[in-house]
């Protein structure tokens, strides 16, 4: 995705109309190809293989390279997150009156939860999407799950996050930070690693699943 950052920082450097109107083509483009992708293949709503599928779609493993691996698919946040960046080095204070804050840090978690349990009835297979049902939850709950955690980081950085923000600015989330993206980076050769090892048949178990998802 890192591709999609010089298209955008070089224009918000040289005037930054001409930023927000690139990324704004990017990000269209990107929930336009999520809404197609998802809608022609037939494929679900997320990620879960467990979750009740659409008989007609052919291949469920064609959604980690169409979708989960694709970087058009995947740059809705990563764009996001940009333009939040941006906007916290060129407002360099921002005040946000009592309430205002309150009400929209309700908002925020209450659309960020919306976004994780509105799926528990596909999940627990009482309910099959449809395609433009699928379509729309993959293409908007990126969107939605973007604006929950930039809110979240544009109120902490101008000390309005409260405990929240004493939190999650504690000194001791800055080694474990710098640990846990050292993992993000060298997790998949070691998965691969561990996978090569093995000369027999995998077999299925709690704990090599519990393992397993705990390396992924």
């Amino acid at each position: 995705m890192f591709i999609f950052a010089p298209a955008i920082l070089i224009p918000l450097a040289i005037k930054p109309v001409l930023g927000f109107i690139s990324a704004a083509l990017i990000f269209t483009f990107s929930t336009a190809g999520n809404m197609v992708t998802i809608f022609h293949y037939y494929f679900p709503p997320s990620d879960f293989s467990l979750g009740k599928q659409d008989p007609r779609m052919k291949d469920f493993n064609l959604y980690t390279m169409m979708v989960y691996d694709a970087p058009w698919i995947r740059c809705q946040v990563y764009i996001m997150g940009l333009l939040v960046g941006y906007f916290l080095q060129t407002k360099k204070k921002l005040r946000i009156p009592f309430l205002v804050n309150i009400i929209l840090w309700i908002l925020s978690l209450g659309l960020g939860l919306t976004v994780l349990f509105v799926l528990r009835d596909w999940v627990t297979g009482d309910h099959t999407y449809k395609p433009v049902e699928s379509a729309f939850y993959s293409a908007f709950s990126k969107i939605g799950w973007g604006l929950s955690l930039s809110y979240i980081v544009i109120s902490c950085y101008y000390g309005h996050g409260g405990f929240l923000d004493r939190f999650l600015s504690w000194g001791v989330w800055a080694p474990l930070g710098r640990l846990s993206y050292c993992c993000y980076l060298v997790h998949f050769m070691i998965i691969f690693y561990l996978l090569g090892m093995g000369n027999n048949q995998l077999i299925f178990t709690n704990f090599s699943h519990t393992v397993r998802q705990t390396l992924e």
